[in-house]
């Protein structure tokens, strides 16, 4: 069935200069590349080395076909994400690094999936900038994500955070801390704290008073099957 969809910015509304359409899941349609997609992406590579489906049944397309003739890909990624990863993976200067640590769990979750490792470098490298405003928020999506090196930064930033040199304090208890918790993640105090936040929030409130080093942290979530670790 067709749907109104609209063309994306340029580069990629150059019908003549592409080979294939990937319309993101706002209904916004990307012209590219196939050969830049399978240069930068694993994903991409393996896809277009399957033998072509006929135009009267795609799994993963619209009308199988653009008003150009070029294949639709329907990916499940929102456009603001697919244009930052494909300006990512064009030959031209990079946009400028994401701020938002929002953005970017996004950006790095679609560049995960799709394995895109230029996109994943460059969004790895902002999410250390960005999570100094958001050090709770970084941690979980790195712990989640599997990505070590953003997991004890972002964890190390909590313990400075939390517990200043020579200041053994703590939260007041176990709710406030949740409660800090949540207001750094969605800036929301309404008592409601997301199922896959609560195991590593209430690691933290737990050992509080004993998380005297990165390593003691993550030793912890590795524990409970959180870290890269522990597949």
């Amino acid at each position: 069935m067709s749907t109104e969809r609209t063309i994306a910015q340029p580069p990629f509304d150059n019908a003549t200069a592409s080979d294939i359409v990937l319309r993101s899941r706002d209904q916004i349609d990307f012209y590219v590349s196939r050969e830049i997609l399978v240069t930068a992406s694993s994903f991409f590579d393996t896809l277009f080395s399957l033998p072509a489906p006929s135009s009267n049944s795609t799994p993963n397309s619209d009308d199988s076909l653009s008003p150009e003739g070029l294949h639709t890909i329907l990916i499940d990624e929102m456009s603001d994400v697919v244009d930052y990863i494909l300006r990512v993976c064009y030959p031209h200067p990079n946009p400028p690094p994401p701020t938002s640590v929002l953005f970017l769990e996004r950006v790095l979750t679609a560049a995960l999936k799709y394995d895109i490792s230029a996109v994943i470098t460059t969004a790895r490298e902002a999410l250390v900038r960005a999570g100094t405003r958001a050090p709770v928020r970084m941690f979980m999506f790195s712990c989640q994500s599997k990505l070590e090196k953003e997991a004890r930064f972002a964890a190390d930033l909590l313990r400075k955070k939390y517990y200043p040199e020579n200041d053994q304090k703590a939260p007041a208890s176990d709710v406030d801390f949740v409660r800090i918790a949540m207001t750094e993640i969605y800036n929301d105090d309404d008592g409601h704290l997301p199922a896959i936040f609560v195991a590593p929030v209430r690691s933290f409130v737990d050992y509080r008073e004993r998380v005297l080093s990165v390593s003691l942290w993550l030793e912890q979530c590795c524990e409970m099957g959180l870290c890269w670790s522990c597949d």
